[in-house]
């Protein structure tokens, strides 16, 4: 039968595309695996198609839980999940039937210990030569830097030995949850690879954390707060420490665009982003990393606010202006 692969969903108001995505699971050509769906609370009955699917399937295990976010549901499986491989998929999304055994076939015949696949916004998907490419140990201090550096996050769309988890659980109560992990999956992975197959249906709506966070501040201060750990991990490494750092003023300088913007009332998070952002600039950074936006605002914080202020709600405004032709 293979090895056991672990499935993460997590399941929250999806109620028009979660039965698609758990019957893609069930369609998969693999078949050891153990499929764990966390009802995160859900309001719409999302839980409830969940457990009609568990009724029929056996290898379906249901978690019902107040709502955490999309970091708690998470953690709740990884708590308990079994299998020797594990892979995550968002409730609103899906995967074609191959996905999970080609991708644990190269796992197996090139001992990797992640392997990732393709994805699609729009068509039937499977597009793709199927060329199979390898990053090895030799690489492995460049994928970390380029992580460092680039700011890469992990997410679906992949395949992990689940031993990389161990120990590593996503921040409870905050967004960017994929970027606040990846320094500590990326830093153990040791030999990956890449399926050039598209696999995996993205599935963009209006009400995902992508598309309502673009502008609130609160989000944005989570990004804050997975760049400061990125970086004190950057420390404890010795490597790319002013690079990271120009990736934390970048995140606050984005976080006051947001707060300026929108007109937010100072608070402890607002307080918290100003002192960390005077503490940062005056450490050596990698102003490479700035464009010419993030250094006039960067110039003039603390002693011409106003032009950030001006840029901020020129941002937001334009923001909303896409949103309505994008709707239109």
């Amino acid at each position: 039968m293979g090895n056991l692969l672990s499935v993460i969903v997590a399941v929250y108001n999806v109620k028009p595309y979660i039965a698609e995505c758990i019957s893609s699971i069930c369609r998969q050509t693999y078949r050891n695996m153990e499929i764990i769906l966390v009802d995160d609370g859900s309001t719409d009955g999302s839980g409830d198609i969940c457990e009609e699917y568990a009724a029929k399937d056996q290898r379906i295990h249901v978690i019902h839980q107040k709502n955490k976010g999309l970091s708690g549901a998470r953690n709740a499986a990884l708590d308990v999940m079994q299998g020797d491989y594990m892979t995550i998929v968002d409730g609103d999304d899906y995967v074609l039937p191959d996905a999970f055994a080609h991708a644990i076939r190269v796992m197996e015949e090139n001992t990797l210990d992640r392997c990732g696949f393709g994805s699609f916004r729009g068509g039937k998907g499977g597009a793709g030569s199927g060329k199979i490419s390898l990053s090895l140990e030799n690489e492995h201090t460049d994928r970390l830097r380029d992580c460092f550096i680039h700011e890469r996050a992990i997410n679906w769309g992949s395949v992990y030995k689940s031993a990389l988890w161990e120990g590593v659980r996503y921040p409870v109560g905050h967004v960017h949850e994929d970027s606040a992990v990846a320094h500590y999956i990326i830093d153990r992975i040791q030999r990956e690879g890449f399926i050039d197959k598209q696999y995996y249906y993205y599935r963009k709506t209006p009400t995902g954390i992508c598309q309502t966070s673009v502008v609130k501040p609160r989000t944005r201060y989570d990004y804050i707060l997975a760049c400061e750990d990125r970086l004190k991990y950057a420390m404890r490494k010795d490597m790319c420490v002013p690079q990271v750092r120009a990736n934390v003023i970048k995140a606050v300088l984005s976080y006051l665009t947001a707060f300026y913007g929108t007109d937010a009332a100072k608070d402890a998070d607002y307080e918290a982003a100003v002192n960390l952002l005077r503490e940062q600039r005056r450490l050596p950074y990698d102003g490479g990393l700035l464009n010419g936006k993030y250094k006039v605002y960067l110039a003039c914080f603390d002693r011409m606010d106003f032009i950030h202020k001006a840029g901020a709600k020129l941002s937001v405004w334009s923001k909303g202006i896409r949103g309505l032709v994008v709707h239109w």
